[in-house]
């Protein structure tokens, strides 16, 4: 149990929330300072991913990047769900992108789905606005993506 649960005053909450890290009431102690860090077992976040996927993931930023601008500069004409399709699919493009550079277990599984329902919307957006470049450019995305993704992370991310 934390201490914002553990205390019934209002007043120690927000100072819980908004005093340094490691202020605790009086009644629970008092400050604690945070333990000191032994730099012979300090170990570093560090996950390696290979120079094929910081490639393939530099390209789906940069599509993100051009796919969020165009959205910034056109959402105003578009209706709710459009624009929540927009924040959507951006928001699990770098969501995707973040896990396998972390190699995240979760990650392929995600970029597979991604992958699908963007085929999937830009069918019906092109089905119901008639704009058949959509579709052919999302599908030539699709199919970029996929042969460029590279081998070796598809076969760890199979077997974990």
């Amino acid at each position: 149990m934390n201490a914002i649960n553990s205390t019934s005053e209002l007043k120690n909450k927000l100072k819980y929330l908004f005093y340094k890290p490691g202020w605790l009431p009086e009644e629970m102690g008092g400050y604690q300072p945070p333990s000191a860090v032994d730099k012979s077992s300090y170990q570093k976040f560090n996950t390696f991913s290979d120079k094929h996927l910081n490639y393939y993931i530099l390209i789906q930023y940069v599509v993100a990047l051009g796919a969020t601008a165009f959205f910034l500069f056109n959402y105003a004409q578009w209706s709710l769900v459009y624009q929540l399709l927009g924040v959507t699919g951006i928001g699990l493009t770098v969501l995707s992108a973040g896990g396998l550079l972390e190699n995240k277990p979760w990650s392929l599984r995600l970029e597979m789905s991604r992958h699908i329902l963007i085929f999937i919307g830009s069918m019906l957006f092109s089905y119901l606005y008639n704009i058949n470049t959509l579709w052919i450019v999302s599908t030539l995305y699709i199919l970029i993506s996929i042969f460029t993704f590279p081998r070796n992370q598809l076969k760890t991310s199979l077997h974990k």
